[in-house]
């Protein structure tokens, strides 16, 4: 399964189901077999998105990522919080997704599915491996480490795709090198 495949489900998985989303059992199931996730974990998070309706699911988003203020997939609130800076990295990674024509809709260029799509698809690997390791890798860190309930099949994603990005990045996870985005 290619790796744009895989950053493209994970998307898919970590964005706001709506409109005409359908879990990918197919590609969900490839990517089962070929990274070779324990098979428990992987009914467990395939049951999740196939046992609910999309109403149920978009409820159980928004009780996760929006009624919590703890639970969020934005990198730089992850890695900055309030702090200023979090705006020019968001001016940058905005001219990113521009240039590589990756449409906000209602996010931020910080959410977690769009960095994943810009990984996916941006031309320049050194840029891709930076924004991995200094931006999406920490951040992920820190997301997982504060996820509340720690049993969520949501915890459990981030973790598979925390596991994932090292794997293919052949990275350990530093820590945070954010400057490197924030400087005009």
């Amino acid at each position: 399964m290619e790796r744009k495949s895989i950053l493209a489900l994970f998307s898919s998985l970590l964005s706001y189901p709506e409109g005409e989303w359908k879990f990918d059992a197919n590609g969900w199931r490839l990517f089962v077999r070929c990274q070779g996730v324990e098979q428990t974990l992987a009914k467990e998070i395939e049951s999740y998105f196939t046992d609910n309706e999309l109403e149920s699911l978009q409820e159980h988003y928004v009780q996760i990522f929006d009624a919590q203020s703890v639970n969020h997939l934005y990198v730089g609130y992850a890695l900055l919080g309030e702090d200023l800076r979090r705006g020019m990295l968001l001016a940058n990674l905005k001219k990113e997704m521009d240039l590589c024509a990756i449409h906000l809709q209602r996010e931020i260029p910080d959410h977690l599915p769009k960095l994943l799509e810009l990984l996916a698809v941006h031309p320049d690997q050194n840029f891709t491996n930076e924004l991995c390791t200094y931006l999406i890798l920490p951040a992920l860190s820190r997301i997982i480490e504060v996820f509340t309930p720690t049993d969520h099949v949501y915890r459990k994603l981030l973790i598979l795709l925390s596991d994932y990005l090292v794997k293919i990045y052949q990275l350990n996870i530093p820590s945070s090198r954010v400057d490197v985005y924030v400087s005009s």
